[in-house]
């Protein structure tokens, strides 16, 4: 692996990420106790998780790329900004991928459109705990074999 990327990216990475999903960061805080919030909503979207700590953790990380460029003429295909761009968009290309999987189960039970609208919903701002996209997916199946599916 070569790197091209100087100094600390963490927060420079999740900013562009949020720019290109609209969203406003303000970061405050500082080391574990630092958070990433939503400007516009006030919501914490960013928070350190020390159970991800590697017992190894090296607080700085440097890239020089000078001899692989001498030398072997290599130069990076990505700044940091097409880098995140392409990993936000091949997210959000799952996320739709998994909205499209979740609307056809839905279907598939037999549900109208406005309960499968609720249910996706539920799902989709419970996305990342999973527990609570289970539940959810478990609550609209219950819904269908009670006969209360809005029809």
């Amino acid at each position: 692996m070569i790197t091209d990327l100087l100094g600390d990216i963490d927060e420079n990475l999740i900013n562009t990420a949020g720019y290109l999903l609209d969203i406003d960061l303000v970061w405050q805080g500082e080391g574990v106790e630092e958070k990433g919030i939503d400007a516009k909503t006030g919501k914490v979207l960013i928070e350190v998780d020390p159970k991800y700590f590697r017992p190894t953790e090296v607080d700085l990380l440097l890239g020089d790329s000078t001899k692989a460029r001498q030398k072997l003429g290599w130069t990076p295909k990505y700044d940091l900004p097409a880098l995140v761009k392409e990993m936000v968009e091949e997210d959000l290309k799952e996320a739709r991928d998994e909205l499209k999987e979740s609307q056809q189960e839905l279907k598939d039970l037999g549900m109208s459109t406005p309960d499968i609208d609720k249910q996706l919903a539920l799902i989709m701002s419970a996305r990342g705990n999973e527990d609570e996209v289970e539940e959810s997916r478990n609550n609209a199946v219950a819904m269908r074999h009670n006969g209360n599916d809005g029809r």
